[in-house]
């Protein structure tokens, strides 16, 4: 069966300044990386980086290694190569993905000493050193190669970091001319506070600019809902009922569930809006004076200090969004 495959050889990525597959999908083709293509559930991103990579626009592809399926993410520091297998033949393995498989190849132990290391920066502040040291013990029997590398990665968006720190080691062993025993291990400590590219869903517009919207009700900007009362709600161009939603305070509030909150109608359903057009898709936040392109909405709380493996809080968007520079009237909440 016809099959696209493209194979990315470490030095080729390296000319590139590149660090990881996911970084050079972008020179392949059919493959969309974590900056082409997010995840319509930006926590799912946020918490598995290797969810990043789309191929042939069907969904996320396998993440092996030497077709071992592994949940680590890639790194350029310890591989020797990258192949890409688009389409459905990776299912042929039994493990792949039916839009194909983004397989790495780690790097072996070589019969030869060798030494090497790398210092890479760039304009925002981003750091990453890798080390390479392969030595024989038993001249053309055993042999050695640890390597390392640490980053601070950053961007343009604050606050904003991936720190990973990566230990490799491989011993190459051939006990016999026509026998060779490999074995390789790697121990990372990773954590992140990655920002997603797109901005979140639009919750808060018509609530900010409420007094300026023909036929709202409201005569002031940022009014306060009275949620003792639901009556008409329905009919309310600001505001629907959310029941039990998660409710995000900006002054270091822990999110916490409120009874009868509300949360903002997005402005495609403000009237006037051509409905055919816009029919199940909902506008972006893109008023910087509410939330600047450069701010990581999440900061540091989305764990205790930053991302690591686990999910906390609501997907954006799916939240809502209360500002604390008004107060609530009294038995009543506001959002």
């Amino acid at each position: 069966m016809p099959n696209q495959i493209e194979t990315l050889t470490k030095d080729f990525m390296a000319d590139l300044a590149v660090n990881s597959l996911d970084q050079a999908a972008i020179y392949t083709a059919n493959v969309e990386n974590v900056s082409d293509y997010v995840h319509y559930v930006a926590a799912e991103s946020l918490g598995n980086p290797t969810n990043g990579a789309r191929v042939r626009g069907i969904g996320s592809g396998t993440n092996p290694r030497n077709y071992f399926q592994v949940n680590l993410p890639s790194e350029n520091y310890n591989i020797e190569r990258a192949t890409i297998a688009s389409g459905p033949n990776a299912i042929l393995f039994g493990l792949g993905s039916p839009a194909g498989i983004l397989d790495t190849t780690p790097a072996r132990a070589q019969m030869r000493n060798r030494y090497g290391c790398t210092v890479q920066y760039d304009s925002e502040e981003s750091k990453r050193a890798t080390f390479d040291a392969n030595h024989v013990l038993l001249k053309d029997r055993l042999a050695l190669r640890l390597m390392g590398m640490s980053k601070n990665e950053y961007s343009f968006k604050k606050p904003n970091v991936d720190r990973d720190d990566r230990l490799y080691g491989t011993l190459t062993f051939k006990p016999f001319q026509s026998t060779t025993i490999v074995l390789q291990g790697e121990k990372d400590n990773r954590a992140w506070n990655r920002a997603v590219r797109i901005p979140p869903t639009d919750q808060v517009t018509l609530w900010y600019h409420a007094g300026q919207i023909p036929r709202s009700g409201y005569t002031t900007d940022k009014p306060v809902f009275d949620n003792t009362s639901f009556t008409n709600i329905a009919a309310n161009p600001i505001f629907n009922r959310a029941s039990d939603a998660p409710v995000y305070i900006d002054d270091g509030s822990p999110v916490r569930s409120w009874l009868n909150s509300v949360t903002v109608k997005n402005p495609r359903l403000l009237p006037g809006v051509d409905q055919t057009y816009d029919a199940d898709t909902s506008h972006s936040l893109n008023d910087p004076n509410i939330l600047p392109f450069d701010v990581n909405v999440f900061g540091t709380r989305r764990n205790t200090i930053l991302g690591g493996n686990s999910k906390t809080g609501a997907p954006l968007g799916s939240a809502c969004y209360a500002l604390p520079a008004h107060s609530a009237p009294a038995g009543g909440r506001d959002c």
